[in-house]
Order: structure tokens, then C-alpha cells, then sequence
């Protein structure tokens, strides 16, 4: 399991280091994903 879900971060730059961990995920897909997490959490407050 990787520290991504298990542990909490601080940074941006931390959590995309450790999306690149994740099996099949190379720096363009990480950034893809940081990307699409946080429009997710904007629209989760958002609609809270």
C-alpha cells in the first residue's frame, strides 16, 4: 500500500511524488491525477 492514502501530506509537490509510487503511474499520469483530486476536493466544498 502506498503512503498516499495511509498518510496525511503538506504539500503538492509531496503528494505528487507519492502518486508516482502507485503501479502504472509515471509523471504525466501523477500530474493528471493531482490535477482531477483537487478539482474533486474544490467541488466537495463547494457543494457541502
Amino acid at each position: 500500500m502506498t503512503r498516499l492514502w495511509t498518510e496525511p501530506t503538506t504539500t503538492g509537490m509531496e503528494l505528487f511524488k507519492r502518486a508516482q509510487e502507485l503501479p502504472g503511474f509515471g509523471e504525466q499520469k501523477a500530474q493528471i491525477f493531482i490535477a482531477l483530486y483537487a478539482v474533486v476536493g474544490r467541488w466537495a466544498r463547494g457543494s457541502g
